[in-house]
């Protein structure tokens, strides 16, 4: 079965209390069976921090029905947040689209 979890940019979970934790602790996470109760939770959370980068990931379930989240995944996630930070403070520009101011962009596509 699968169940759906909120994750944020920097590999945390979002727990019962609408707090921040790393995967070592899964009873505590949020979870549900249903995306759309998910996506309501991430919703709820969004409004409180309009700057919040998460999103809604689907992940096994173990017997009891808990979500079962490999440590690796977080660790990954994390590691590419780093390599990109990395980039970005190396070239001084910022590699997704969001981040850059607009007349930069369409400078860049007019050239």
């Amino acid at each position: 079965m699968t169940v759906f979890v909120i994750q944020d940019t920097d590999g945390r979970y979002l727990n019962r209390e609408a707090q921040w934790n790393d995967a070592e602790s899964t009873v505590a996470v949020f979870y549900s069976p249903h995306k759309d109760i998910a996506l309501n939770q991430l919703l709820e959370v969004n409004a409180q921090d309009v700057l919040l980068r998460a999103q809604v990931v689907a992940c096994p379930s173990n017997p009891k029905g808990r979500p079962v989240i490999t440590v690796a995944a977080a660790v990954n996630n994390t590691a590419s947040a780093e390599a990109q930070s990395a980039v970005e403070a190396e070239t001084g520009t910022a590699i997704n689209a969001e981040e850059q101011d607009p007349e930069e962009i369409n400078d860049a596509n007019a050239a």
